[in-house]
């Protein structure tokens, strides 16, 4: 990204300092925050002193899955907030906006052109390609368990990413009995190299992760690789059932619809070319381009106006609470401490929180703690975690500093 910018002559800032950022968002005709849940975001919308400002927000997260959650706080900051999928309309603080000219929608792409002219190679057996986060709160936690019931001669599945669950994946590929029948690349920064011998893109995710239009979902689509995806997430709004792709709801429905298409190549082949056809067609970047304008436009024509983060409360604790949704009761109850029968219950839920809240990153107790070191509240409940993880020690080491 930088260096495109330097090729198209627009100067980046790195880290600029508080008196830098005030001076570049002064004189900005538009400020476009990207956004998703990051502790430093936070830190900035909660701490900063913004000049006056024409602001749209473009988020890069559903918005529906804590601690990835749109609030309705962050939609009042802004002058317009732009979804990046239809699948965010589900989330009440959008519907409680939606009508009222804040809300926006603009389905992101950014890398077909890099995969739309891929060749399909030949190649030994029927190859079923994943590439992603080999992370659970991204992929389907029973990946392994799903790829394991398909039943089709000579079957190759190939899986390229990197993530913290890799091992256990591993691990749980050779137990089921995939060994000889699952590569596992790495990281790979070629993927065309990959999408030439995949036959499908099985793409089966957690139905709670935060994603929007999957880009890499695009990119296969655009090499002419039909997908098969589960229903009920933002991947729902980007593959058209039995048009550019096969949408399924069980495990047994996504292996039978890998299965068709390895009886029907015909149907493979028209599957595949329906879906490069539409996302050349939806997911341009010129088409990006065009939708966006459209809201700058509109913001263009508002004048510059005082924004100020309309939620109170600076400590980092508050501000990672503020983004769990229907966890948040049970933070708020840890820190009431009310009596010690409701505090146990209280810490298993928040030892037992979902697979996303346990992240590393991604707006996690563990993502904020690692900004904010000496939080008590973040290290307390990190510790209660890590003891469920049977990694003693942390909950009553850390509950003495609270």
């Amino acid at each position: 990204m930088l260096e495109h910018a330097k090729m198209a002559g627009i100067p980046v800032i790195i880290e600029p300092n508080a008196h830098q950022l005030w001076h570049e968002i002064a004189n900005a005709d538009i400020v476009q925050m990207e956004w998703w849940n990051h502790p430093l975001i936070s830190r900035l919308l909660w701490n900063f002193d913004f000049p006056d400002m024409r602001l749209l927000i473009w988020s890069h997260v559903s918005g529906l899955t804590p601690p990835m959650l749109i609030i309705q706080e962050l939609i009042e900051f802004a002058d317009l907030f732009v979804c990046g999928t239809p699948y965010s309309f589900n989330n009440p603080a959008i519907q409680q906006h939606r009508h009222t000219g804040q809300i926006g929608m603009v389905q992101q792409s950014t890398g077909i052109e890099r995969t739309h002219d891929v060749q399909s190679r030949k190649h030994k057996g029927f190859q079923v390609g994943y590439i992603g986060t080999l992370d659970y709160y991204k992929m389907h936690p029973e990946f392994i368990d799903i790829c394991a019931i398909i039943n089709i001669p000579n079957v190759q599945f190939i899986v390229c990413g990197e993530g913290d669950n890799l091992a256990q994946i591993k691990m749980q590929a050779q137990q089921a009995g995939l060994r000889g029948k699952i590569t596992f690349t790495g990281y790979v920064e070629n993927i065309n190299d990959y999408l030439a011998v995949f036959d499908v893109f099985g793409y089966p995710l957690n139905r709670d992760h935060y994603g929007t239009t999957e880009l890499v979902l695009i990119e296969a689509m655009a090499a002419g690789i039909p997908p098969v995806v589960f229903s009920g997430a933002s991947e729902q709004y980007v593959v058209t059932h039995n048009q550019t792709g096969l949408v399924v709801d069980t495990h047994q429905e996504y292996a039978s619809a890998i299965e068709f298409l390895y009886r029907h190549p015909s149907e493979k082949v028209r599957l595949g070319q329906n879906a490069r056809q539409y996302v050349q067609e939806y997911f341009s970047i010129e088409k990006v381009v065009e939708n966006i304008t459209v809201y700058y436009r509109q913001l263009l024509a508002r004048q510059k106006h005082p924004h100020i983060f309309p939620l109170h409360g600076n400590a980092s604790y508050q501000q990672f609470m503020a983004f769990t949704g229907k966890y948040k009761t049970y933070f708020e109850q840890s820190i009431q401490q009310k009596n010690r029968l409701t505090s146990k219950a209280v810490e298993q839920t928040i030892a037992q929180c979902s697979q996303l809240m346990q992240a590393r990153t991604r707006g996690s107790i563990f993502h904020y703690l690692r900004y904010n070191p000496t939080d008590p509240w973040l290290n307390y409940w990190a510790g209660l975690i890590e003891e469920q993880k049977k990694k003693a020690g942390w909950a009553s080491a850390f509950s003495e500093n609270v």
